[in-house]
């Protein structure tokens, strides 16, 4: 692996928060938190369904 191709690795891995310039931390944070409100979303959206699911047949809890 040349130099250029190192330099081209260790400047992506921090490449979601370019302007810290920690490094990995700040993506890795970054990343957690945008799967922990991608979650929260997802769990919403299929309390909303359920919701509505359980208003549409009466009967049904």
């Amino acid at each position: 692996m040349s130099a250029v191709e190192q330099s081209r690795l260790d400047s992506g891995v921090g490449s979601l928060s370019p302007r810290l310039g920690i490094g990995f931390f700040p993506s890795g944070l970054e990343i957690s938190f945008l799967l922990a409100g991608l979650g929260f979303v997802v769990w919403g959206c299929a309390l909303a369904t359920w919701r509505l699911r359980a208003q549409a047949e009466p009967g049904v809890d």
